[in-house]
Formats: structure tokens, C-alpha cells, sequence
């Protein structure tokens, strides 16, 4: 993964047609980010970003949901007139709708709800581990991204090795960072084979006064199970509450050994790293990316710190 190029989509979002789903009306577009999403009615619709997964990963994605629903809640997907959950629209993207759930965004800026979190991610993991292990081989969920450390750390180098962007300081701040990353795990070693959530940030979760909906499995994928927390670690650590509501999420999560926990947590933040070249036209990145790549250095910096390393 290297070099800037962005894959090219129409000029604005587009609606979808919903005749995949036999329904009509006109859908609101909700969110334009890396994916669209729009309302029709009760459906929630995500329009992927062309190239990005391919079917078969998408499949993957929402037969992970439906593999959770009811541990931890995701909304139900709804299936189009053929059956299939994920659908090719006629502008050739791909389309999955699931209900609407009507919520708002948690704070997050509590103990209590930092405790919270890490109970949800800590019931996500265990009821993925079950899950995997009653799957067959051949089972849907399986066809996800799932790269071992030592890939993950080699990708991040050879992206930004590749991109124009970054200024020398932080290309060379990469490299330093995987070496730094893979002299903790000669010593702390990683599991790379729990499921993952992979993007539970405050923004993919709704609360609707009685429960929290855990929606976005975009992300999901394989790798150590500790990663899971690390995307709200960068949200507090961007707010400044990290020192706060870090120790009450990792009470929510239970047992848990912090080299682990700092190790998996930085190798996400360099795996994030590793995808800033391609998406240089979304949020901070099309803003000044060089600016964002030090910010994430930082985070980096800031797991390994606690743990020495």
C-alpha cells in the first residue's frame, strides 16, 4: 500500500435506489465519510467506498453481525428482494441495509461509561471467540482481513515510505516506531486471531435511553483481541481524558496484562498509519495530513511510554 492515489467516486454523494429492498421513496443522506450512510424510512443504507472491500469481505462483515446480534447489540440487517444482505446497486457500488435505530451518541466522558465500553468490548470479544469456535470452515465470517504483527508493522512502514506527504521528521518517526514496536513484541508477544470490532469509537454507538447499539463493523477483522480498546485509547487521548477514563475502561474489561494491552493498542495506531495514504481526501487527512500522521505519532508514543518501550 503505497503512493496517494484515492480511489474516485461520483461528484457528491449519490442516493441509492432502493429497489433492491422493494421499497420506494427518497433516502436522506445521513453521513458522507469514508462510506455513506442514508435513511429510507426504517432502513439504514451503507454505500461503500469503491475499492475498499471486496463482496465476499463485505459478506463477512454482516455475518459477523448477525453472529453477535442479541450479545452485544447490532442492528439487524435486512435482507433485499433476492435474499442477499449485501447488494450490487446499479452504478456498480455495494450496498448493505440493516434497521434504523433511532439514538444518539453517547459522551463518553464519564468512569461510569469508560467502565461501560470495556464491559461492551470485553462481551463483543468472548461472544466472538464462541462464535468462531462453533463455525465451520466454511462459514462467511472467516473471509476477513487478519494479518500477523509483523505484516501490520511492515505495511504502515512501506505506506508512508511511499507517500509525498509526510515530512522527513515523521517518515523517520515511523520507521523508529516499528523498530521500537517490534523489540516490545520480541518480549511481549500477540495472538492475532480474536475477532475485532476494529473502529469502536464513540461515533459507532448509539444509545436510545435504554441500551447501547454497537453499529460500523466496516473495520472488523483479526488480530490481537487487546486491540479492540485501542480506538477509544486514541479518542481519549486526543481529548485529553485519557488519564481518566483509560484505568475505568480497563476495569470494564477485566483481566488484562498492560504490555499486552500497549503493545496491541500501539500496533493498531501504526496499522491506521498504514492506510493514510489513501484516504487523503476524508476529515483531518485532506486537511493536513502531515499535521494528523504527527498527532497519531504521538499516540504511539504515548502507549509505549506507559509501558516502557
Amino acid at each position: 500500500m503505497s503512493g496517494e492515489s484515492v480511489v474516485p467516486r461520483p461528484e457528491g454523494p449519490q442516493p441509492p435506489s432502493l429497489a433492491p429492498w422493494d421499497r420506494r421513496g427518497a433516502p436522506e443522506l445521513v453521513l458522507a465519510g469514508e462510506n455513506e450512510t442514508w435513511r429510507a424510512g426504517d432502513l439504514a443504507i451503507r454505500v461503500y467506498r469503491p475499492g475498499r472491500w471486496s463482496l465476499g469481505q463485505i459478506e463477512a462483515e454482516w455475518a459477523w453481525v448477525e453472529a453477535l446480534w442479541g450479545v452485544v447489540e447490532t442492528p439487524a440487517p435486512v435482507r433485499g428482494a433476492d435474499g442477499a444482505v449485501v447488494q450490487v446497486l446499479a452504478d456498480g457500488r455495494l450496498a448493505a441495509a440493516s434497521q434504523w435505530v433511532a439514538g444518539a451518541t453517547p459522551a463518553w466522558d464519564t468512569p461510569r461509561e469508560a467502565e461501560r465500553v470495556g464491559r461492551m468490548l470485553r462481551e463483543l470479544s468472548d461472544a466472538a471467540a464462541r462464535a468462531l469456535s462453533l463455525a465451520p470452515p466454511t462459514w462467511a465470517g472467516r473471509d476477513r482481513e487478519g494479518l500477523d504483527p509483523e505484516a501490520q508493522i511492515a505495511r504502515a512502514v512501506a505506506a508512508i515510505d511511499g507517500a509525498v506527504f509526510p515530512c522527513d521528521e515523521h517518515r523517520d518517526g515511523v520507521r523508529r516506531a516499528a523498530e521500537r514496536l517490534r523489540r516490545l513484541l520480541s518480549e511481549v508477544p500477540l495472538a492475532s486471531d480474536a475477532f475485532v470490532h476494529g473502529d469502536a469509537h464513540r461515533h459507532n454507538v448509539l444509545e436510545d435511553g435504554a441500551q447501547w447499539w454497537l453499529i460500523d463493523f466496516d473495520d472488523c477483522g483479526f488480530g490481537p483481541a487487546e486491540s479492540e480498546l485501542a480506538t477509544a485509547r486514541v479518542h481519549w487521548r486526543a481529548a485529553g481524558s485519557f488519564p481518566s477514563l483509560a484505568p475505568a475502561m480497563l476495569r470494564g474489561w477485566g483481566d488484562h496484562d498492560p504490555r499486552r494491552v500497549a503493545a496491541a493498542c500501539a500496533l493498531h495506531v501504526l496499522d491506521t498509519i498504514s492506510v493514510f495514504p489513501t484516504h487523503l481526501d476524508l476529515g483531518p487527512l485532506a486537511t493536513d495530513p502531515n499535521a494528523t500522521l504527527g498527532r497519531y505519532l504521538g499516540y504511539f508514543d504515548g502507549e509505549l511510554a506507559a509501558v516502557g518501550g
